[in-house]
């Protein structure tokens, strides 16, 4: 199976809110031989961030959140995705300016998630639960209400991961860096949404935990409802 073949079999569709289109990547099910199979279908400005990366196995995930991107494009503009049609905002987040469509992309440790939408700008984060992580040691990069939540549930880890997915989230829609306005709102786990408490100074988004994710991962969504 070729490696185009490979990641459209392995794309999984996850359920989403109207207007919005989620897919999830296992990369670990992703048949790559050789980076050489891959370098035909990335442009050179792809093929750059790619050999940036270090080791191979990052080389790798790179290349095929890059691929599976520009096939869900493709499916949903009715377009091929040329190389300069893909842009980068000032904080790093990819557009695609001409198509209408607004898109995000996250990936950790095995598994990608893709967040694609005709109406909506939308952010995605998923994160891998690593059991090894001192988790308690990032806390501080959260707000005190933030703190106090994840401290006050039973599993203290998977509440962390919550907050901080739902969080990454929200700033991805919004086309911030996290160190852009961080601490100045507090995003507080409420069944399977949030509450966004603090001054916000942009477009009113929903926030919502994604629950058919892997085992082990925590993952969430952004979008602006309407």
């Amino acid at each position: 199976m070729g490696v185009l073949a490979s990641i459209h079999a392995s794309l999984q569709a996850l359920q989403a809110p109207d207007g919005v289109h989620l897919w999830s990547l296992n990369l670990q099910s992703v048949d790559i031989a050789d980076m050489q199979d891959v370098w035909p279908h990335l442009p050179a400005q792809d093929r750059a961030r790619c050999m940036a990366y270090q080791r191979m196995p990052d080389r790798v995930r790179f290349a095929c959140c890059r691929l599976a991107l520009r096939a869900l494009l493709h499916q949903y503009t009715g377009k091929a995705v040329l190389a300069h049609d893909i842009v980068q905002g000032p904080y790093g987040k990819p557009t695609m300016p001409a198509s209408g469509w607004h898109f995000n992309i996250s990936h950790s440790a095995s598994h990608a998630v893709f967040a694609l939408s005709a109406s909506s700008p939308v952010g995605i984060d998923i994160e891998c639960m690593d059991t090894a992580m001192p988790w308690q040691s990032v806390l501080p990069a959260l707000t005190e209400a933030e703190q106090a939540y994840c401290q006050q549930q039973a599993d203290g880890r998977a509440a962390f991961f919550r907050i901080w997915t739902g969080k990454e989230a929200l700033f991805k829609a919004w086309g911030l860096g996290i160190a852009q306005e961080w601490r100045s709102i507090s995003l507080i786990g409420h069944s399977q949404g949030y509450r966004l408490d603090g001054v916000v100074a942009h477009a009113p988004m929903q926030v919502q935990a994604l629950t058919d994710v892997p085992s082990g991962y925590a993952a969430a969504l952004a979008w602006a409802a309407p």
